[in-house]
């Protein structure tokens, strides 16, 4: 049974006690996609957790603590497309996002948005770039879709339809519970 993590500030050590965690690792590409940032909270309201968890991501040893990061692909496959849907209606002229999640033959998971999108999506050697200003700073997401992706041996695919302006993406994963 989970335990409740009371008192427990190190990401590592509460990941390895098998505590209860609000995933906010979404987090990371927020700082990343920010060129100063200064984040306020009350008093016991996460900073010193969330600065732990930021070091684990982004040390040097981060290899060695990957693990730590392992259940929460799931949530950044799901919040990342979340995400690329909604950025890509904001531009849009109709705002419609469809989101259709179901198994098949028990052994995997597919996920299918489609979302409306005026602007025709940019690729470079077969891969999807971003429309944003500062490239360098975006594209993480798909990055960290691909990542999760690949440790459930799992595919990604994607279509656009210049005529209907909408843009499809289809991610089939591993059920680890069938």
């Amino acid at each position: 049974m989970k335990r409740l993590p009371i008192g427990i500030e190190d990401f590592k050590e509460l990941i390895d006690k098998d505590c209860y965690y609000v995933d906010k690792t979404s987090f990371i590409t927020d700082i990343i996609n920010e060129k100063v940032a200064l984040y306020t909270r009350p008093r016991r309201f996460g900073k010193t957790l969330n600065m732990s968890m930021l070091y684990y991501f982004f040390s040097m040893k981060q290899k060695d603590n990957a693990y730590l990061f392992n259940d929460m692909d799931i949530v950044t496959i799901f919040s990342n497309l979340i995400n690329n849907a909604m950025e890509s209606c904001a531009h849009s002229s109709e705002k419609k996002i469809y989101l259709n999640i179901h198994t098949e033959n028990q052994n995997f998971i597919v996920i299918k948005i489609e979302n409306t999108s005026d602007i025709e999506p940019i690729v470079i050697n077969g891969r999807l770039k971003t429309h944003k200003d500062n490239a360098k700073l975006h594209g993480i997401g798909m990055n960290s879709i691909s990542r999760a992706l690949s440790a459930y041996n799992g595919s990604l695919d994607w279509k656009y339809n210049k005529e209907q302006k909408i843009f499809s993406t289809t991610r089939i994963i591993q059920n680890l519970t069938a």
